[in-house]
């Protein structure tokens, strides 16, 4: 037996003569520990790459009304249409030239000055951008009118040219004020974005909403073919009671035709539309969002325009003529108070176009400083097994000898052993309903090319991911500050956060336990007393450039003689992964992210192990984000010279 064991590790020595080997003096008496202790330093990530992004949408008034409280010069539609309005309705008092003249005699309407004074401010901060939407009875968004399927929906921009369209939407004033239509198409601008951006900055997002009007919703329609409001009659009548299809022109205000883009949110006549319940309704699904979606923050303000000085003949064109200026305005003023209060956010009042400001509403996202949020050390090649480790050389979380014993053609080198698609441990645990890691026909649906990527590199591929349930673009889904990867492995929930659960009842919760390298759902108290991970986790004094950085030092991490897969001398390799999570770490609700470090160590019972010293150093360079590790880490399974991987290089690495 003393003979083979020698042939063995001459073979070894020979197989990995680049690993620089400590030289053993007398091979058949020595006994080496299968100890590893790795030590170093990791810092959180720079504060430019710790990004809280503000995204800020207007959603501004341009009703015909606008064009008399705050006047535009803006040639063409606008002018022509307010100037055939004052034709067509004198106000009652005035004379056609007077009403023309508040038609054009401003060469920048207050809400366009005041949207584009909050653009300047910030066009030079990279984590603001905008949306900008412009509503009468139509709804634009950056200048785009908006139609079904159309794809300005995901609005938020920088681009120069979308937010110079968008201003210029403002310039306009047309028509009636369809606040649900606004808020509607405003829902659909948050949700589209919020679909379309990842978890972790989602989390980190701060959306300000600015609702500014000059009067109150028209039409409104009750429930059941009740007009409600001014000017009850054939227009009100028509808006609310018919299908768009038998819509004309007929004492409605504006062109013929194309009326399928009028108030998009209207859909069926006779229904509740424009009444405050409905506008309050649609700002409570808006807040609704940010908890559906996990945001940072979102809030609706609300802003009034209200000019005590419009003669009372114009006003009457667009408010009801049978309230006083008083009346009117309480009636408006009343409704935006109680959507900001709705929307848990700021109200505020402006008598004139040139006096809108909205500058003094907080834009500012709170970076919260980030810090540790995890750390935890893992052999995937030792599984905890009730009193000792079991050896998985593959790394899938079945051990060797369950592979064997189970009979179903499973490969201890091959973490897939049918090529399907599905890690053998996925398999493994739902042999009894269709799946069978040794059988690339079963599962009957198996795992597209398209679905055999890890995005988020916590070690699942999407696929995987779809039968767990957990997110392909978030490493820890429950943001229980462990990766998915290592709770499927660990045989913990990952789209639940069950941290601190005790399933075995050992008196340890779960995080502890996969800490210390221990199984969460056996009571393995062996394995706790002689094999448990001890860690010594130190934050260095503070820095100048505002990184936080620790020093880590982890002992009692234990090695087990794996069967030779990655090519000669590669007897007893055992791959460790390091994980380091960050992020506010006074936040549950923030996803964090994480950064890992690869480390092989090499173990051959009783008398071989690299490194000789038991010891591995780490550098904050060696972590790198989870994506990057796992596709690097993929790669030098045909390239050695892209081994990320400290400690035993593979054979042929430089």
């Amino acid at each position: 037996m003393k003979h083979l064991l020698l042939a063995i590790i001459v073979v070894l020595a020979a197989g990995c003569s680049n690993s620089e080997l400590q030289p053993i003096d007398d091979q058949e008496n020595l006994i080496v520990d299968d100890k590893l202790q790795i030590s170093g330093e990791v810092c959180t990530s720079p504060p430019e790459e710790q990004v809280f992004p503000v995204k800020v949408m207007f959603i501004v008034d341009t009703s015909g009304s606008m064009q008399f409280t705050d006047p535009s010069d803006k040639a063409g539609d606008a002018v022509a249409a307010c100037t055939s309005l004052c034709t067509d309705y004198t106000p009652v008092g005035m004379t056609v030239a007077d009403c023309a003249g508040f038609c054009a005699n401003a060469d920048n309407p207050g809400r366009r000055a005041a949207v584009e004074r909050v653009i300047q401010r910030f066009k030079n901060n990279p984590v603001v951008s905008f949306a900008i939407i412009a509503f009468n009875g139509r709804v634009s968004v950056n200048g785009l009118n908006n139609v079904s399927g159309a794809d300005n929906l995901s609005a938020f921009t920088r681009d120069e040219a979308l937010l110079n369209d968008g201003l210029e939407s403002l310039m306009q004033a047309d028509i009636t004020t369809d606040y649900q239509g606004a808020l509607s198409q405003a829902y659909q601008t948050l949700e589209k974005d919020m679909l379309n951006s990842d978890p972790v900055s989602r989390g980190r997002t701060k959306y300000v909403v600015i609702f500014l009007s000059d009067g109150g919703p028209n039409p409104v329609c009750k429930e059941g073919c009740e007009p409600e409001g001014p000017d009850v009659g054939v227009v009100v009548d028509n808006w609310c009671n018919l299908p768009k299809e038998d819509w004309t022109p007929d004492g409605m205000i504006g062109p013929a035709g194309g009326w399928t883009e009028w108030y998009p949110a209207l859909l069926e006549p006779c229904r509740a539309y424009n009444t405050e319940e409905e506008i309050l309704k649609k700002i409570y699904q808006i807040l609704d969002l940010g908890t559906v979606y996990g945001v940072g923050e979102i809030r609706l303000h609300t802003a009034f325009l209200f000019v005590d000085s419009l003669p009372k003949g114009i006003a009457d064109l667009f408010y009801d003529s049978t309230l006083s200026s008083e009346e009117q305005k309480a009636g408006a003023e009343g409704l935006l108070k109680e959507m900001a209060k709705a929307g848990d956010g700021l109200y505020r009042s402006f008598n004139s176009g040139q006096s809108i400001d909205f500058l003094d509403i907080n834009y500012t996202a709170v970076a919260r400083p980030f810090g540790l949020t995890n750390f935890i050390v893992t052999n995937t090649s030792a599984l905890p097994n009730v009193d000792r480790l079991a050896i998985d050389t593959d790394g899938d979380g079945v051990s060797d000898s369950d592979e064997f014993e189970a009979r179903m053609n499973m490969d201890d080198g091959n973490a897939d052993s049918d090529g399907d698609g599905y890690n053998d441990r996925m398999e493994y645990d739902r042999r009894n309903i269709g799946f069978d890691p040794g059988n690339p026909n079963l599962p009957a649906r198996r795992c597209r090319e398209t679905e055999r990527d890890d995005v988020d590199g916590d070690g699942l591929l999407a696929c995987e991911e779809a039968i767990l349930g957990t997110n392909p673009k978030l490493a820890d889904s429950d943001r229980d500050r462990i990766p998915d990867g290592v709770e499927f492995w660990f045989g913990t929930d990952p789209i639940k956060n069950d941290a601190k659960t005790d399933p075995d009842f050992d008196g340890k919760f779960s995080d502890l336990e996969i800490n210390i390298h221990s199984d969460p759902n056996v009571v393995d108290y062996g394995v706790q007393a002689d094999y448990k991970y001890i860690y010594n986790i130190k934050e260095q004094p503070d820095r100048p450039d505002l990184l936080k950085c620790y020093d880590f030092n982890v002992r009692n991490i234990r090695l087990v003689t794996t069967k030779e897969t990655l090519g000669a001398g590669t007897l007893g390799y055992n791959e460790i992964l390091v994980y380091f999570g960050e992020g506010p770490a006074d936040d549950p609700r923030d996803y964090g992210s994480f950064r890992a470090a690869c480390v092989r160590a090499q173990y051959v019972e009783p008398s071989y192990k690299y490194p000789a010293s038991g010891s591995i150093t780490l550098t904050p360079a060696n972590f790198l984000p989870l994506a990057e590790l796992s596709h690097l880490r993929e790669l030098a399974r045909t390239d050695p010279t892209l081994d990320p991987c400290v400690g035993s290089p593979l054979p042929g690495a430089n």
